[in-house]
C-alpha cells in the first residue's frame, strides 16, 4: 500500500513538472508573438509618419508664404508667379452658386482624434500661430467638401474679393452628409473652407462670432485653384 502511494506521488509530481514545463512554453511563445505584434504595429505608425511627411513635403518651395493675416499675398503676385508654367500652375475649380462663403467657420485641431489618419499625423507636423491658426510649412490648414479635395494634403489657393490670396493645405474633409449636393458647401450657414485652429488660443471675438473672418479673412471668396506643380496635379482627386 505505501510503495502505491509512492509511486502514485512520482507519477503525481512527474505530472506536475510537465505542466509546467509545457505552461512555461506557451507563456514564451505568446510572449514572442506579442513582443512580434508591437514591433510591427511600431514600424507601420512610423512607415505612416514618414509615408505623409515625405508626401507633403516633397515639393519645391518657390516663395515661402507666412501665415499670418497681414501678410497675405496679394492678387497681382499671384500673377507674377503664374508667368513661370515651367515651375507651378493653378486649375480653377468652380464656385457654388448659392453661396460665397464669406463666413468662414472654424474647428479646433484636438477634435482630430483618429490617431491612424493621416489627419491626424499631419497634426503632428504642424503648428500654431500667434493667432489660433494651425500652419504647416507656412500654409494654412483646413477643412473643405470633397468636391475639392478626396485627400489630406492636397494645397489649394484661396483668392477673397479684395485681392488678397493664401495658399492652405487640407488637413480634414468634411462628411457629405453635411455638405450640399455638390459637396462644395454647408447649406446651413454657406460655408465652404473652414479653418484648423487651436481655439485656446483665438480671441474672444472670434470665438463670439464663430468666424475668423475678423483675423484678416473678410469678403467673399471669388476663386479657389488646386495648385499643380510641374504639370502634375499635388494630391490630386
Amino acid at each position: 500500500m505505501n510503495d502505491n502511494c509512492k509511486e502514485c506521488s512520482k507519477r503525481m509530481r512527474d505530472y506536475r513538472i510537465i505542466q509546467a514545463k509545457k505552461q512555461k512554453r506557451q507563456f514564451i511563445f505568446m510572449m514572442t508573438i506579442l513582443i512580434l505584434t508591437l514591433g510591427y504595429l511600431v514600424w507601420q505608425v512610423n512607415s505612416t509618419m514618414n509615408e505623409l511627411k515625405s508626401e507633403i513635403m516633397y515639393k519645391p518651395v518657390i516663395t515661402e508664404i507666412i501665415a499670418n493675416p497681414t501678410q497675405i499675398i496679394k492678387e497681382e503676385y499671384k500673377d507674377s508667379v503664374q508667368d513661370d508654367m515651367s515651375l507651378y500652375t493653378y486649375n480653377e475649380m468652380e464656385l457654388p452658386l448659392k453661396t460665397n462663403g464669406e463666413f468662414k467657420t472654424y474647428m479646433d485641431y484636438r477634435t482630430i482624434t483618429n490617431k491612424s489618419s493621416k489627419q491626424w499625423y499631419l497634426q503632428q507636423l504642424a503648428t500654431t500661430n500667434e493667432e489660433g491658426f494651425r500652419v504647416f510649412n507656412g500654409k494654412y490648414l483646413i477643412a473643405v467638401g470633397t468636391y475639392y479635395a478626396n485627400e489630406i494634403g492636397k494645397e489649394l489657393k484661396i483668392t477673397l474679393e479684395d485681392g488678397t490670396s493664401f495658399l492652405a493645405i487640407v488637413g480634414d474633409i468634411k462628411n457629405n452628409m453635411h455638405t450640399d449636393q455638390s459637396n462644395r458647401y454647408i447649406e446651413k450657414n454657406g460655408n465652404i473652407i473652414e479653418f484648423i485652429v487651436d481655439t485656446d488660443k483665438l480671441n474672444s471675438k472670434t470665438k463670439k462670432l464663430g468666424d475668423v473672418s475678423n483675423l484678416g479673412f473678410e469678403g467673399k471668396i471669388i476663386m479657389i485653384e488646386e495648385v499643380i506643380n510641374n504639370g502634375k496635379v499635388i494630391n490630386s482627386n
